[in-house]
Protein backbone atom coordinates (compact mmCIF):
# COMPACT_ATOMS: atom_id res chain seq x y z
CA UNK A 1 0.00 0.00 0.00
CA UNK A 2 2.92 2.34 0.65
CA UNK A 3 4.20 2.12 -2.93
CA UNK A 4 0.67 2.45 -4.28
CA UNK A 5 0.00 5.55 -2.17
CA UNK A 6 3.20 7.12 -3.51
CA UNK A 7 1.97 6.73 -7.11
CA UNK A 8 -1.82 6.86 -6.67
CA UNK A 9 -2.01 10.34 -8.19
CA UNK A 10 -0.99 8.82 -11.54
CA UNK A 11 -3.60 6.03 -11.46
CA UNK A 12 -7.21 6.74 -12.47
CA UNK A 13 -9.87 5.72 -9.91
CA UNK A 14 -7.20 4.74 -7.39
CA UNK A 15 -9.59 4.92 -4.43
CA UNK A 16 -12.00 2.44 -6.04
CA UNK A 17 -9.13 0.14 -6.88
CA UNK A 18 -7.84 -0.20 -3.31
CA UNK A 19 -11.15 0.02 -1.44
CA UNK A 20 -11.25 -3.73 -0.58
CA UNK A 21 -7.75 -3.44 0.88
CA UNK A 22 -8.41 -0.22 2.78
CA UNK A 23 -11.55 -1.63 4.35
CA UNK A 24 -9.32 -4.11 6.18
CA UNK A 25 -7.56 -1.19 7.88
CA UNK A 26 -10.69 0.20 9.52
CA UNK A 27 -10.91 -0.38 13.25
CA UNK A 28 -14.39 -1.88 13.51
CA UNK A 29 -13.96 -4.47 10.76
CA UNK A 30 -12.58 -7.96 11.30
CA UNK A 31 -9.53 -8.69 9.13
CA UNK A 32 -10.68 -11.18 6.48
CA UNK A 33 -8.44 -11.62 3.40
CA UNK A 34 -10.89 -12.89 0.80
CA UNK A 35 -11.42 -13.00 -2.95
CA UNK A 36 -12.13 -9.24 -3.18
CA UNK A 37 -8.79 -8.44 -1.52
CA UNK A 38 -6.87 -10.94 -3.66
CA UNK A 39 -8.36 -9.43 -6.83
CA UNK A 40 -7.69 -5.84 -5.65
CA UNK A 41 -4.08 -6.70 -4.73
CA UNK A 42 -3.51 -8.16 -8.20
CA UNK A 43 -4.94 -5.05 -9.86
CA UNK A 44 -2.75 -2.81 -7.67
CA UNK A 45 0.39 -4.72 -8.71
CA UNK A 46 -0.65 -4.49 -12.36
CA UNK A 47 -1.24 -0.72 -12.14
CA UNK A 48 2.14 -0.16 -10.47
CA UNK A 49 3.87 -2.19 -13.18
CA UNK A 50 2.20 -0.17 -15.96
CA UNK A 51 2.44 3.42 -14.75
CA UNK A 52 2.02 5.95 -17.56
CA UNK A 53 4.58 8.61 -18.34
CA UNK A 54 2.88 11.87 -17.40
CA UNK A 55 4.80 15.11 -17.81
CA UNK A 56 3.41 18.67 -17.58
CA UNK A 57 4.52 21.27 -20.09
CA UNK A 58 5.10 24.74 -18.69
CA UNK A 59 3.43 27.52 -20.61
CA UNK A 60 0.40 25.42 -21.54
CA UNK A 61 -3.00 25.74 -19.91
CA UNK A 62 -3.94 23.36 -17.09
CA UNK A 63 -7.55 22.15 -16.75
CA UNK A 64 -8.80 20.70 -13.44
CA UNK A 65 -11.82 18.40 -13.15
CA UNK A 66 -13.25 17.31 -9.79
CA UNK A 67 -16.06 15.04 -8.68
CA UNK A 68 -17.47 13.70 -5.42
CA UNK A 69 -19.73 10.82 -4.51
CA UNK A 70 -21.26 9.66 -1.25
CA UNK A 71 -18.10 7.71 -0.39
CA UNK A 72 -15.16 9.31 -2.21
CA UNK A 73 -13.66 12.26 -4.05
CA UNK A 74 -11.56 12.47 -7.18
CA UNK A 75 -10.03 14.79 -9.70
CA UNK A 76 -7.75 15.03 -12.68
CA UNK A 77 -5.41 17.72 -14.06
CA UNK A 78 -5.11 17.78 -17.85
CA UNK A 79 -3.14 19.58 -20.53
CA UNK A 80 -4.34 19.48 -24.13
CA UNK A 81 -6.90 16.82 -23.14
CA UNK A 82 -4.19 14.52 -21.77
CA UNK A 83 -4.24 13.60 -18.06
CA UNK A 84 -1.17 14.64 -16.12
CA UNK A 85 -2.24 13.88 -12.57
CA UNK A 86 -5.04 11.90 -10.95
CA UNK A 87 -6.31 12.10 -7.38
CA UNK A 88 -8.92 9.98 -5.66
CA UNK A 89 -9.56 8.73 -2.16
CA UNK A 90 -12.27 7.41 0.09
CA UNK A 91 -13.83 9.81 2.57
CA UNK A 92 -13.15 9.42 6.28
CA UNK A 93 -16.04 8.68 8.63
CA UNK A 94 -16.39 12.37 9.56
CA UNK A 95 -16.11 13.52 5.92
CA UNK A 96 -19.06 11.30 4.99
CA UNK A 97 -21.26 13.89 6.75
CA UNK A 98 -20.10 16.77 4.51
CA UNK A 99 -22.47 18.33 2.01
CA UNK A 100 -21.86 17.75 -1.72
CA UNK A 101 -20.44 21.28 -2.05
CA UNK A 102 -17.94 20.69 0.76
CA UNK A 103 -16.86 17.36 -0.77
CA UNK A 104 -16.05 18.94 -4.13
Amino acid sequence: MGAFNQYRRFIPKAANLVEPLQLLLRKRIEFDWGEDQIEAFGRVKEELANLPSLAPQLGKEFVIYTDASDTGIGGVIEQDGTPILYHSRLLSDSELNYSVTEKE
